[in-house]
């Protein structure tokens, strides 16, 4: 017989199994020790924003302080915008909250 090299096995790699996604199974949520997740629903929303006339004209001819810095158009835009979705989610879990 002819002295053949041994045949190249394939390694055997052991990885870890993918967790199993029960979607019936009963789980701990912010309200509730044991609880099912019937639906989850992506809501969008829209959001106007607008300046009241007095704001507008106090920011371009200020008043009798002089002009306020900080309170301009971008400033008081950017900041009610970050606070809109904060207070959308504070006014869904404190029954109180009104704004």
């Amino acid at each position: 017989m002819e002295n053949r090299e041994p045949r190249k096995r394939i390694a055997i790699v052991s990885k870890p199994m993918p967790a199993i996604v029960d979607p019936l199974e009963f789980k701990k949520n912010k309200s509730s020790d044991n609880a099912r997740e019937v639906t989850n629903i992506n809501e969008r929303i829209t959001i106007n924003l607008w300046f009241d006339k007095h704001y507008v004209d106090r920011h371009q001819h200020d008043d009798d302080n002089g002009k306020r810095d900080g309170i301009d158009h971008e400033s008081v835009k950017t900041l009610v915008l970050q606070s809109v979705k904060h207070l959308l989610v504070y006014g869904a879990y404190l029954p109180n909250f009104i704004f």
